[in-house]
């Protein structure tokens, strides 16, 4: 059987598209935080100023109940199923990235990316993006061992009722569920992972004791920006996972004055980053 190498072409939706702006997110999704953190944040350090706050709906995309694997999500949400996905508005296509999400949400609320620091904070989150957040999510090798395995897509695939598109969705998303997510608990690319953090944690350090920020208090600069919004959920990701030895006492420390805030509250409900049936199942909670 050939297997898709590309993405297959998107469906336009056309409830997708004629509807307001839509952030299709799971609570437990590292990167659906940070999308979801940046907008809140936006929003907060936006009071006060001109900047046209966009409203953006939240959508749940039940990852425990295969929601992302659906004919509908594959073929016109993200091809990838994954979230955060942002549609809807005067989008063309879905923005499928979490940076590229926050940077557009950085338009809307320019504070949020200011000018004297740009460049520092691009290249930080480069950084920050430059390695999967799983890698780091799974701290027990025997755990790690047992990998993430794409059953529910290679049970849909056994099927013979599904459409040629669907297919051939489903086919491009195994590939790519297995040379990112099954790859990323891989020892090397975990040893890789865990030098990067650190690397980047040595460099937010830096900035941190410029003049520049000195003055910085609860932020990393002397207001919240999206350097903040991403690197706070990745901070209390790792202390989740009690994986404390990677992160310095001083950004322990940092993330943690976040995380008692009521922008951090909005978006975790006081919840943990991490799921456990502790929590209740996902499609009953509350708030999302």
């Amino acid at each position: 059987m050939q297997v898709a190498d590309s993405p297959p072409a998107m469906s336009a939706s056309k409830q997708l598209y004629s509807e307001g702006y839509c952030l299709h997110v799971f609570p437990f999704s590292l990167y659906s935080i940070m999308a979801r953190f940046t907008y809140v944040l936006g929003c907060q350090v936006s009071i006060g100023t001109s900047a046209a706050r966009p409203q953006i709906d939240l959508r749940l995309v039940n990852l425990h109940k295969d929601e992302n694997i659906s004919e509908d999500f594959l073929l016109t949400v993200n091809p990838k199923g994954q979230v955060p996905v942002l549609t809807g508005g005067d989008l063309s296509t879905p923005i499928t990235d979490s940076l590229d999400i926050s940077y557009w949400l950085c338009s809307h609320f320019p504070n949020m990316l200011p000018d004297a620091h740009k460049s520092t904070i691009k290249d930080l989150l480069s950084q920050l993006h430059g390695f999967e957040g799983l890698s780091l999510s799974v701290p027990s090798k025997a755990d790690r061992l047992r990998g993430v395995p794409c059953l529910a897509v290679d049970d849909l695939l056994s099927r013979t009722d599904i459409s040629k598109g669907y297919r051939r969705a489903l086919e491009y998303k195994r590939k790519f569920h297995s040379d990112t997510q099954e790859r990323a608990l891989e020892d090397a690319v975990v040893s890789n992972a865990e030098g990067r953090v650190q690397s980047l944690f040595a460099n937010i350090l830096l900035v941190r004791c410029c003049p520049d920020s000195a003055e910085a208090g609860t932020w990393i600069f002397r207001d919240a920006t999206v350097l903040d919004a991403h690197l706070v959920p990745l901070i209390a990701r790792l202390l989740d996972c009690e994986r404390t030895d990677l992160v310095p006492a001083e950004l322990q420390n940092y993330a943690l004055a976040v995380m008692k805030g009521p922008e951090w509250q909005e978006v975790t409900h006081g919840r943990r980053t991490t799921w456990d049936i502790s929590m209740g199942h996902v499609h009953l909670l509350q708030k999302l």
